[in-house]
């Protein structure tokens, strides 16, 4: 697919689409909770680049370029990286949708990377 920032590259969609499977999988926020907690995963709210999501993701697949957003993972190259990688996006499952808003909330203090957890 075309789009403004190039053209979608199906090798990085295919490692966000295998990413998601565990999160795919979990069913409810809460359980996506008790996975990061056992995986020690910890982010910030409001942060596309930082939330325990995103770093999850980027865990997983060894990238640093992963964005989340209340709907969406992607990856968003550099500018310069644009034309050379390609771009791409997925939708995110309703209940990791639903965990990220909580998270953005206060609901999982214990997720929040705070300085004393840093």
């Amino acid at each position: 697919m075309r789009t403004l920032l190039g053209e979608e590259n199906p090798e990085l969609h295919a490692i966000l689409d295998v990413a998601l499977k565990p999160l795919r999988r979990k069913r409810s926020a809460e359980s996506i909770a008790v996975l990061f907690r056992e995986h020690g995963i910890k982010g910030k709210q409001g942060d596309t680049c930082e939330c325990p999501t995103a770093v999850y993701l980027k865990q997983l697949t060894k990238r640093d370029n992963i964005h989340v957003g209340l709907d969406l993972a992607w990856f968003e190259p550099a500018s310069d990286e644009i034309k050379a990688d390609g771009f791409a996006a997925i939708a995110l499952p309703s209940h990791v949708t639903t965990f990220i808003i909580r998270f953005d909330e206060g609901h999982y203090p214990d997720l929040e990377l705070t300085e004393e957890s840093a």
